[in-house]
């Protein structure tokens, strides 16, 4: 599949090596930003056509494809502008920073029959999947709390000008950047969400986002959790399921490699300890594989427009939750969930 590629910053170009390793599969075939600095750098690491807008990319026929890492509040209108174009789309998290905005792209690709993708590449993880197992075998028992934490220290190190560094494109702080991943991880293994009640504080970091994030999540269930979710702070990801007969731990210190990887373990009530192997994958790659697999009818992706909208709506109401001083918020689902 020919995918044109739109924002070359970090971020697009670990998606573009990650397309190289799908050897073919999806193929870079043309690039834009308007910095023609990241242009000219990106197509000599990844030779592929240099478009001179957006519009033009969408306009090439050759191309079958868009990724889009590009600042947050433009993701709504490039996937609407892509669809439009009968364009398949892979748009990094959030998909929007509104449900309003998720739901409008959502209906434009369902109107053209594209085929979305969005990145949450994290669920991909196989400590998701080994998770999702011992909830649905019952390893823990009654499911009581659950605790989850996503940190690092990225913020420290974000100049005034760089777009993550404002309220605008991150009204969440870390929890727009963060913790998104985690509310997905949580959507899936526990289901709707019923309130949240979420604060956000500026603490170490000399820009304008909100470097630290915390959120009490109810569940529709009656499962509650906590997640916190620092910018300016040494790595962390953790996954802690508390359960009458037992606790789950996922620990991680440093972001994952082949080699570096999380320790996982389950801690009975009685204090016996069972070590759980986390095997590493290549969610990058297995992401965009799986995206090309559903263009051409076969499969379906890692995770779809309405489940990252559903995303946003917690994300939005965590928002609205810290600027009222913490009081609940239920996620405003409409359409995307129906009670």
């Amino acid at each position: 599949m020919r995918a044109g590629f739109i924002g070359l910053g970090w971020w697009g170009r670990e998606l573009a090596a990650a397309a190289e390793r799908t050897r073919g599969r999806v193929a870079i075939a043309a690039c834009w930003s308007p910095d023609r600095n990241q242009c000219g750098q990106f197509s000599s690491r990844f030779p592929c056509r240099i478009h001179d807008s957006f519009e033009s990319m969408l306009a090439d026929p050759v191309i079958e494809a868009v990724v889009l890492a590009t600042p947050h509040s433009l993701h709504a209108g490039q996937v609407i502008a892509a669809a439009a174009a009968s364009k398949h789309v892979l748009v990094e998290k959030p998909i929007a920073l509104r449900v309003s905005e998720a739901a409008a792209a959502l209906r434009t690709c369902r109107e053209r029959s594209v085929t979305l993708a969005v990145g949450h590449n994290r669920r991909l993880l196989a400590q998701y999947g080994l998770l999702a197992s011992a909830i649905e075998r019952g390893d823990c028992g009654t499911l009581l709390h659950v605790r989850a934490e996503f940190s690092t220290p990225e913020a420290q190190g974000f100049t005034r000008d760089h777009w993550r560094a404002s309220r605008r494109e991150c009204p969440g702080g870390a929890m727009t950047a963060l913790g998104v991943h985690v509310i997905d991880w949580l959507h899936g293994l526990f289901g709707r969400v019923a309130g949240v009640n979420a604060a956000f504080a500026r603490r170490a970091v000399a820009i304008e986002m909100d470097d630290t994030a915390s959120a009490l999540i109810t569940f529709a269930s009656g499962l509650t959790a906590t997640l916190t979710c620092l910018y300016a702070a040494p790595y962390a990801h953790s996954f802690h399921v508390e359960g009458q007969n037992a606790r789950i731990e996922l620990v991680a210190t440093a972001p994952e490699t082949p080699e570096k990887r999380p320790t996982m373990r389950r801690i009975a009530v009685d204090g016996a300890i069972d070590e759980i192997a986390v095997p590493h994958v290549d969610t990058l790659k297995l992401q965009l594989e799986r995206w090309a697999d559903a263009c051409a009818g076969k499969g379906r992706v890692a995770v779809d427009g309405i489940e990252a909208a559903r995303n946003v709506a917690v994300l939005e109401a965590m928002v609205r939750s810290a600027a009222s001083g913490g009081a609940t918020v239920a996620p405003d689902y409409g359409e995307l969930w129906p009670s």
